[in-house]
């Protein structure tokens, strides 16, 4: 809970001023926009031309709600952020030990990259497709690949953009740091963890078996460390 409270409270301070801004740019086209003027709005976004179909929901959404407040708007693209700060944290304990996985976490939450996608309205897909990519890697982690692959259709609902990424070798495929790496196959409810991370990452057969051995069954004695090591620095090299 009090990681939580922490990286909520980063990305409300870095973030929160928003909430006094007004529309900018392509913003204004909310308001051109006929689907999202007419009360069966919620039905025809969902057309099957539509781009980005759960995006403009959200924005029909905060039209019904607020009429052309852009509170609301920037409300709502905040509130987003935060949920995607916490998924990602989510997934970054899972992979990093929990301080680096924390430091991580406040550094995505505040980092002035953020800025567009939470203070521009119109670009909100980009905070909507980075929670359910987040959902996606998490689920994934936790070994429920069909889970996943939802989490990562509402992704493509929300920025299609998203289609042209290679979604689950790019994510998995950086490079861990060993103590990172170490710290995650640590005996503490990460074997699911280590299944994942060997079925996404790229090695031979041999390697696999040798990172399997070393790592998440622990079956290579203490006087085997140099080999251990040699283990884990081929698994973070492969791709």
């Amino acid at each position: 809970m009090r990681e939580r409270l922490i990286l909520l409270a980063a990305g409300s301070v870095a973030f929160g001023a928003s909430l006094g801004s007004g529309f900018h740019f392509d913003d204004y086209a909310i308001f051109s926009d006929p689907a999202l003027q007419s009360a069966r709005g919620w039905l025809e976004v969902w057309a099957p031309l539509q781009t980005r179909p759960l995006t403009y929901f959200t924005f029909w959404l905060n039209r019904q709600l607020g009429a052309g407040d852009p509170l609301g708007y920037h409300l709502f693209n905040l509130l987003f952020h935060l949920a995607a700060v916490l998924l990602a944290w989510e997934c970054l304990r899972r992979l990093l030990p929990e301080r680096p996985a924390l430091i991580a976490g406040v550094l995505f939450a505040l980092h002035p990259m953020q800025s567009e996608a939470v203070n521009y309205v119109w670009a909100r897909g980009i905070v909507l497709a980075g929670i359910f990519c987040f959902g996606a890697l998490w689920q994934w982690l936790e070994g429920r690949p069909w889970s996943a692959v939802a989490w990562f259709a509402l992704a493509l609902l929300a920025k299609d953009v998203e289609a042209n990424r290679k979604f689950a070798q790019e994510l998995l495929g950086f490079q861990l740091p060993e103590r990172a790496l170490a710290e995650v196959l640590e005996d503490r409810g990460h074997a699911r963890t280590c299944a994942r991370l060997d079925s996404f990452v790229e090695i031979d057969d041999g390697a696999a078996q040798q990172f399997t051995d070393a790592t998440c069954d622990r079956r290579l004695p203490s006087a085997h460390e140099a080999d251990e090591k040699d283990v884990a620095h081929r698994l973070i090299r492969a791709r």
